[in-house]
């Protein structure tokens, strides 16, 4: 129901084959979600999601990793509704291919914590955007930072949020092209970056 929170606690998830997923969808309303690891590698032109033109907090812990070869969408709208993301991986987030987007045609915010590394392996055909536009609120935090692959029209903030990016270890960039920690040029609000250790870009 409107303005209810809906709350789903699973083990390990897998999406394969040609197979993809909603968690929500319809009538406005929170969700709890609870998962062990998420592993999406389907091949399916269409993307899973996990709120999918539903509006409210999305409250994730993703007690393992997160891995993802597929288009998806935490969060996604059409365009100027709000929504808020708040997620927790206690392992490793892998972003290997696909049409990759935490939060999609919102306004709103996210808090993305990643316990262990954060991997964005870019593909000439594939994107990964944390933000892709709008108004948010970025605040992410993560061990160590890895970019490979062909990293054009690649970024983690693309709205005109305030952001916050904290990397525990080292930025490793091995990548081609520029990964963009945010693309705005008209974003003209607080951006702030620490890194612990080192920026390394091979």
């Amino acid at each position: 129901g409107t303005g209810m929170t809906t709350a789903i606690t699973l083990q390990d998830i897998l999406v394969n084959g040609t197979g993809r997923i909603f968690f929500a969808t319809g009538a406005n309303r929170n969700l709890n979600l609870v998962t062990n690891n998420y592993t999406d590698i389907s091949t399916s032109t269409s993307l899973s999601a996990i709120m999918y033109l539903t509006y409210g907090t999305l409250n994730w812990q993703c007690n393992g990793s997160f891995t993802v070869s597929h288009d998806f969408s935490a969060t996604q709208g059409t365009g100027s509704q709000t929504a808020a993301a708040i997620v927790n991986i206690t392992n490793d987030l892998n972003i290997n291919g696909g049409l990759f987007d935490f939060n999609y045609l919102i306004n709103g915010s996210l808090d993305l914590t990643v316990g262990g590394n954060t991997n964005i392996n870019c593909g000439s055909s594939a994107w990964s955007h944390f933000i892709e536009s709008n108004s948010q609120t970025l605040n992410f935090i993560t061990t160590n930072l890895y970019l490979n692959g062909n990293c054009s029209n690649n970024y983690l903030q693309g709205s005109t949020g305030v952001t916050t990016i904290n990397v525990l270890n080292d930025v490793i960039s091995s990548g081609t092209d520029v990964f963009q920690l945010t693309r705005r040029s008209a974003n003209n609000s607080n951006f702030q970056v620490t890194i612990g250790r080192d920026l390394v870009i091979n």
